[in-house]
């Protein structure tokens, strides 16, 4: 460890900003984010968010960061260069982490509570449909390179869900070890790993 940085209680799901010069921490059980300046290792501001702010990811253009409000059950839209929510966008019951398609155009938000999968647009701002029945307690998706399909990891019936990008429906469900918590697709898209926190594993699984 080179330093410890003080930031308000329940830091989560940290993460860079698209230029290496900011990290926006997102803070369990409350109502805003802290910004870290990474060049001085100091927590510089916060930014006012509903609450209960889980995850980030970026717009490609680095503009805009789009955040799930866990206990607020929307997605908010942060402006980078002001450092403010500029809106917010309806998710399902209990939005945990969410994932950039590769073309930047779709935003898959996994429901934890509702069991779903929301897919917003990225240019409207709005949702664009729901996938329903994913599995139980989705904690974590990630896209396919290729963007046609994405995966959310089932955090309560063991399970990693493929959904088809094309139909938006789950096209299979694959067992896993206990209590998945993420999944990472590599770079070819020919396989993903997923690591089960109950059982202490990390799987593989064949994807092209």
């Amino acid at each position: 460890m080179t330093k410890a940085v003080a930031v308000d209680p329940g830091p989560y799901a940290v993460s860079p900003s698209p230029d290496g010069r900011t990290l926006y921490v997102p803070l369990y059980l409350q109502a805003h984010l802290d910004v870290v300046d990474i060049a001085s290792g100091r927590m510089v501001r916060r930014i006012p968010a509903p609450p209960n702010p889980h995850w980030l990811a970026y717009s490609p253009d680095g503009g805009f960061g789009y955040v799930t409000d866990h206990f607020s059950d929307v997605v908010s839209v942060l402006d980078l260069a002001a450092d403010r929510v500029v809106a917010t966008i309806p998710a399902g019951d209990g939005p945990h982490a969410l994932a950039m398609s590769p073309d930047g155009r779709r935003i898959a938000v996994v429901d934890y509570i509702g069991n779903t999968a929301t897919v917003i647009d990225v240019d409207s701002r709005k949702v664009l449909t729901t996938v329903r029945g994913v599995g139980a307690q989705p904690q974590h998706v990630s896209y396919a390179p290729d963007g046609r399909h994405f995966y959310t990891a089932n955090s309560k019936d063991g399970t990693v869900s493929v959904v088809d990008t094309a139909t938006y429906t789950v096209s299979a469900r694959v067992p896993t070890g206990a209590g998945p918590t993420s999944v990472a697709v590599l770079p070819d898209g020919r396989k993903a790993y997923v690591t089960d926190f109950d059982d202490g594993t990390l799987r593989v699984l064949k994807t092209g």
